[in-house]
């Protein structure tokens, strides 16, 4: 196990190499000019000699490989560039650690959500299948699937915010600033892992162990769960996992739509101005923070079923 996370930890640094090159050049194709954009922003004439100056002054006039081989020298020792746009000048590293809290926060509120409510629904599901129960959890999870965040975000703040009143509208604060970005971005998350749930308990109750022990006369309620429930976890981990990373993606939207002052919000701000070194740094820390969370459901796996092992 020491072995594979080693290998798995080293394998990061070819990934985040390939996430950084791919990034900038796909953020050199984006139509505009940084500084002209500089300029605009901070009510300056651009007269071809002010555009002179602070492309020079910006590292804009080097060929494209020289301007990444600049920022990549420079990330290796821990600095990661400073801002072309936002607060032109500020060191992107402290920019970056300071919105991380605010999108961790995010998406681990809208991963408890979702497996607080797919849990149960996916237990309940397996155990009365084929039920009216079951049929309204297979239409709820393809409708909570199908809807994007993007929609659904702005019903949910016309309902509870403009509507009822029960919630404020957007920014971050105490729990109830919290509540609509949540559930945002954790109905579609709930909505796939109640159906991994159903699925993986409904395989676990067919087990012969499970039939043994029913025959044994052991309780319902203990067969459940001491038996069929730890089993079915495994790929509840799994999901888990890859949701946390889809979950930091998809916060982008969240962010955006509740002015949740996260990396999403950010990323966007800064493709916006064509901040490269933001830009880059922002997708540097979700890819590590997405290889990492991978590795941890790796290494829960061996924890929750001793059979698996990692050559």
């Amino acid at each position: 196990m020491l072995r594979y996370a080693a290998r798995r930890l080293v394998l990061i640094v070819p990934t985040l190499l390939g996430i950084s090159i791919l990034t900038f050049m796909l953020l050199h194709l984006i139509p505009g000019d940084p500084a002209e954009i500089l300029l605009r922003q901070q009510g300056v004439t651009t007269t071809p000699e002010a555009l002179d100056r602070l492309r020079a002054a910006m590292g804009l006039q080097d060929p494209l490989h020289l301007q990444y081989l600049h920022w990549l020298n420079s990330a290796l020792h821990g600095d990661l560039g400073r801002s072309l746009a936002v607060s032109y000048g500020r060191p992107v590293l402290p920019e970056i650690l300071r919105r991380l809290g605010a999108t961790l926060e995010l998406a681990t509120a809208s991963l408890a959500f979702s497996i607080l409510i797919s849990l149960p629904l996916g237990v309940l599901s397996a155990l009365r299948r084929g039920s009216f129960f079951d049929i309204l959890l297979v239409i709820g999870s393809s409708l909570g699937t199908a809807v994007p965040a993007f929609w659904l975000g702005p019903i949910l703040m016309l309902l509870f915010s403009l509507y009822l009143g029960w919630l404020p509208v957007c920014g971050r604060g105490g729990l109830e600033h919290l509540v609509l970005p949540a559930l945002t971005l954790g109905i579609g998350a709930a909505s796939l892992t109640s159906r991994v749930v159903q699925a993986s308990m409904t395989e676990s109750l067919n087990e012969d162990c499970i039939m043994a022990a029913r025959a044994k006369g052991l309780p319902e309620v203990h067969i459940v769960l001491r038996h069929s429930l730890r089993n079915a976890l495994l790929p509840l981990v799994t999901i888990s996992g890859l949701q946390f990373g889809w979950l930091l993606e998809g916060a982008v939207f969240a962010e955006v739509i509740f002015t949740w002052p996260g990396l999403g919000k950010l990323l966007v701000d800064s493709i916006s101005s064509r901040d490269i070194p933001m830009v880059q740094g922002c997708v540097l820390l979700i890819s590590l923070v997405f290889v990492l969370v991978n590795l941890v459901v790796d290494i829960l796996y061996c924890l929750l079923d001793p059979r698996v092992r990692y050559d």
